[in-house]
């Protein structure tokens, strides 16, 4: 269970308003099948964590739907009015909220077409992040599932794994933050120098904490999604290098990294993306 008691007092409210007319409405729906995503649970996490500096500001809630058919989605579809014309955007105690379904009813593996969306939804790696994922706690009677500690690095991962494209310079900023979160837990801290593993890469990384850090969660990433996800990654990683090292920055944070820097820690990143197991000094 995430430790939540960090968290200010009526933080989770807008969640909870939204999963209670979600299960009212679809009684079938179990609490445990619901997963938040995007940036509440971003927020969450790094609230979690005890990190202090703002992420980008949001209203919209996230939602993933574990599915085995699209039976739950289409009678949320049919009683909730839509936001938008995707498919997956919809009106839902007077917030705007995006249930995203996956599992079995991914069709090919990875894309989803909700009944009354026109495009095509990339879910890469949602059940990967969604396996591991741990009970978030939202009222005493209340809990769904958030990719999170001590699934956190798996979460971080997948959530990398999926943001590729760098057609917005809020994705290399997701991934600024994912390396910074990675580079200030105390467990991947401890993974890097009592595990053979994360020994093998600090040394590998002259001993530079964050460049290792990095390492390390490339090399989750390619265990978290497995060899053929891997092998689908690396044909798109790590795409505009220029690009993504000049928007590999965290917008709220008080110090900025150089470029050449930013381009270490992506190198870094990289190096571990190779090695998913057993990774040896260079």
């Amino acid at each position: 269970m995430l430790d939540v008691s960090s968290i200010a007092e009526g933080f989770f409210d807008p969640i909870v308003r939204v999963v209670d007319q979600m299960l009212e409405h679809a009684p079938v729906l179990e609490p445990d099948r619901v997963m938040l995503v995007g940036a509440w649970c971003r927020d969450t996490l790094h609230a979690a964590l005890g990190h202090d500096f703002e992420t980008r500001a949001t209203r919209d809630v996230d939602i993933a739907l574990a599915l085995s058919g699209w039976d739950v989605y289409e009678q949320l579809a049919r009683l909730f009015p839509a936001a938008s014309d995707t498919g997956l955007a919809f009106r839902i105690a007077e917030m705007v909220a995006d249930l995203i379904p996956f599992g079995e009813l991914e069709d090919p593996v990875g894309e989803v077409h909700p009944p009354k969306g026109d495009d095509t939804i990339s879910v890469w790696a949602f059940t990967e992040i969604f396996d591991p994922a741990r009970p978030l706690s939202l009222t005493p009677s209340l809990a769904i599932r958030c990719p999170t500690v001590p699934g956190l690095r798996r979460r971080e991962a997948g959530r990398l794994a999926g943001s590729t494209a760098w057609g917005e310079p809020k994705d290399a900023n997701d991934i600024a933050l994912t390396v910074h979160r990675y580079a200030e837990s105390s467990e991947v801290q401890d993974r890097l120098y009592e595990s053979p593993q994360g020994s093998d890469m600090l040394l590998a990384e002259e001993v530079d904490v964050p460049r290792a850090a990095a390492r390390l969660l490339g090399a989750d990433v390619a265990d978290l999604i497995g060899p053929d996800r891997l092998a689908e990654l690396l044909e798109r990683w790590p795409g505009n290098i220029e690009m993504l090292a000049r928007n590999f920055v965290i917008p709220a944070a008080t110090h900025v990294p150089q470029e050449s820097r930013r381009l270490e820690l992506i190198q870094a990143l990289t190096r571990g993306l190779a090695e998913p197991s057993s990774p040896t000094p260079s």
